[in-house]
């Protein structure tokens, strides 16, 4: 069975190590998609053994391409399962090679994922899995893991959030943990994160609305942030 991740990214030169380390742990090829990171990035993945691909526009975010890239970049893939996520997004659940290996036996085509925003003031030393705090969220309950053979189309809406699978399309009865980062390193980090995106956001974002949370007000971004890591939970991962 060969499992392969497709992993969006811009910038990730603080954590994309930790990422490509999660993945190499049971995928068997990565391919980072990147939209012309500035910093170590590509350095960093090149280094630990990832496939390189740039993808979009220089200094330019534009949600539309992250759309058609995901929609489209595992198509004619060998691999018997592909994920697709950013690079922020962390898939996992106990022996998922064995879970994804028995829903290959029993004919299931993707799996469900329940999704959660981790938040903590510091950074992850050598795995995301030392935070595990975070809220649950529904709207990051991406369908990111499925049978590239058998699903002919994911037809991703913008962010991935919402998809409508064509094909043989077969839902494994439990959920993958489908943890997102974005939260990590305190709320100034993501306030200084999304003024970067905020300058890069395309004419076509713009006239389409996309990517407003960028522009919210830095002290109400705070003050979520805050709300939001006084109010996590325990994610359980290990069940």
């Amino acid at each position: 069975m060969i499992i392969e991740a497709h992993i969006m990214c811009w910038n990730e030169e603080r954590t994309i190590g930790l990422t490509i380390n999660h993945y190499q742990s049971f995928c068997d090829r990565i391919i980072l998609h990147d939209n012309y990171s500035d910093d170590d990035t590509i350095d960093i993945a090149e280094h630990m053994g990832c496939e390189v691909q740039v993808f979009g526009k220089k200094g330019v975010l534009d949600d539309k391409q992250y759309k058609d890239l995901k929609n489209n970049c595992w198509k004619g893939s060998n691999a018997d399962w592909v994920i697709i996520v950013d690079a922020d997004e962390i898939v996992h659940v106990k022996d998922i090679r064995g879970k994804i290996d028995a829903y290959t036996n029993q004919g299931y085509t993707i799996c469900k994922t329940m999704g959660f925003n981790v938040y903590s003031y510091e950074y992850p030393i050598s795995s995301y899995l030392e935070f595990t705090k975070g809220q649950f969220d529904n709207s990051y309950s991406k369908l990111c893991v499925f049978n590239p053979k058998r699903i002919r189309e994911i037809n991703y809406d913008y962010g991935a959030h919402v998809a409508r699978p064509v094909g043989d399309v077969h839902y494994g009865p439990d959920k993958l943990w489908l943890l997102h980062y974005r939260g990590i390193g305190g709320h100034q980090r993501l306030v200084e994160r999304h003024a970067e995106y905020r300058k890069r956001m395309s004419v076509e974002n713009k006239k389409l609305g996309l990517g407003v949370h960028y522009a919210y007000d830095d002290q109400k971004r705070i003050k979520d942030w805050l709300a939001a890591y006084e109010n996590r939970i325990e994610i359980d991962v290990n069940n």
